[in-house]
């Protein structure tokens, strides 16, 4: 989206490229200056509405997010920037305000029409707008009851009754019948006028036609409900994004990038608590084989298997990643080693039950495994992965499909193939 949006057809296209060499050059120094400061300041800017120069030179408008990418170390190397293309919002919210505009002007404009009914709800006297309100002559309409021009007329004289009771009635809505049947939503203001004694004298009221109000504010709900169904599309987006961003496309398992922004995280969660926090490597044996002998779309089909196979057999705090080509890595907080290694050796067995048809044979393969633990084996996530790495290098000089946990006799920890 983002190599469309600014002209290209590939996303390889923009590499190397400043913003000041794409279409929206004249905001560069805008969108530079937001990345200096992210970078400056290594804190995220979320919301920033701005206004953007599509390839085509017509105008886009953006909800962009940037957050900065830093290392192990707390370096800033980078930044990730989502954006969301608003513009139809903003040409919604534009149309929505000059409905509004266009809907003031045409009520400040109209004429109210005025009835005089006596305290029975019979006419007495209207204004001409009055009588083309409901397609009458004004003589025509004289003599009319309440009841002829209301829809609703119990609820009409109800308010005459509550009127002469003595009762305030604020501003209301009715529908009123014209002369050809048709209705017509109207808005009333009605008083009791008293005579000098204070005894009830006729009734005064203001009715002004709703119509085009009632439209637009039909047209208004529409409008926010496709508003509302056009956010909830852009959340689910949103979501999927940062999905794909942290998820590895082949085997659905976090990726490495999710692994350096969590594990820190659970290291120091650990820590707290005074737990152990233990990382298992897996590695599938022979992998170059199997993709030279069957080709790689068998060798995915390992993969996928594999990580299936892993994923199943992880508690819901556990942190499951594809580490590398055919690596796996197991995060396992509040996990002590001899609890990672009998994990470890539970997944192995279950690997090499494991077979795959192809042409008419059963492929079968093996993993093996490296396993370092927090604090014991160190107190840096690199340091524990480096180990873990260690000890998974044991497993495979020593014959692969077996577990071995580092230590400095690493050895005596591997678990030989039954």
């Amino acid at each position: 989206m983002f190599a469309r949006d600014a002209g290209f057809t590939y996303p390889y296209q923009l590499l190397g490229k400043t913003d000041h060499e794409l279409v929206w050059s004249e905001q560069a120094e805008l969108y530079r200056n937001d990345d200096s400061e992210i970078i400056e300041l290594c804190q995220p800017k979320t919301d920033i509405i701005e206004r953007q120069t599509t390839p085509t030179g017509t105008t886009m408008w953006l909800n962009t997010s940037k957050v900065p990418l830093q290392t192990t170390n707390g370096d800033v190397f980078g930044i990730l920037g989502i954006y969301e293309n608003i513009t139809q919002r903003k040409q919604a919210d534009e149309v929505l305000r000059e409905s509004e505009a266009r809907f003031r002007a045409l009520f400040e404009q109209t004429h109210d029409a005025v009835f005089i009914l006596d305290l029975t709800g019979q006419l007495l006297l209207t204004n001409q707008c009055a009588a083309h309100l409901l397609g009458y002559t004004v003589d025509e309409i004289k003599g009319l009851c309440v009841k002829d021009i209301s829809a609703e007329a119990d609820q009409s004289l109800n308010v005459i009754e509550r009127l002469t009771a003595g009762e305030e009635i604020p501003l209301y809505e009715r529908i009123f019948r014209k002369k050809d049947g048709q209705i017509v939503p109207v808005e009333i203001n009605v008083e009791l006028v008293r005579d000098e004694s204070g005894a009830p004298l006729h009734i005064q009221s203001v009715v002004r036609d709703i119509s085009e109000r009632k439209q637009a504010e039909n047209a208004i709900r529409l409008a926010n409900e496709q508003l509302r169904h056009q956010v909830l599309e852009i959340e689910e987006l949103h979501q999927e994004l940062r999905r794909q961003a942290l998820r590895d496309p082949l085997t659905d398992l976090y990726n490495r990038r999710y692994l350096d922004e969590s594990m820190d995280r659970e290291l120091i969660q650990c820590q707290r608590a005074r737990k152990h926090l233990s990382v298992i490597i897996a590695d599938l044996d022979h992998f170059k084989h199997i993709n030279d002998s069957y080709g790689h779309p068998v060798g995915d089909i390992f993969l996928k298997v594999l990580a299936k196979l892993i994923d199943s057999h992880t508690r819901g705090s556990d942190i499951a990643c594809r580490y590398g080509g055919e690596e796996f890595l197991l995060v396992m907080p509040g996990t002590s080693s001899k609890s990672a290694l009998k994990r470890a050796n539970e997944l192995r067995i279950l690997c090499s039950e494991i077979r795959i048809p192809h042409e008419g044979q059963e492929l079968q393969v093996t993993l093996s495994f490296g396993i370092a633990t927090y604090p014991l084996h160190g107190k840096q996530a690199n340091e524990i992965l480096i180990k873990a790495d260690k000890a998974l290098y044991c497993s495979k000089q020593n014959g692969r499909n077996r577990v071995t946990v580092w230590d400095e006799h690493i050895a005596q920890k591997s678990l030989k193939a039954p």
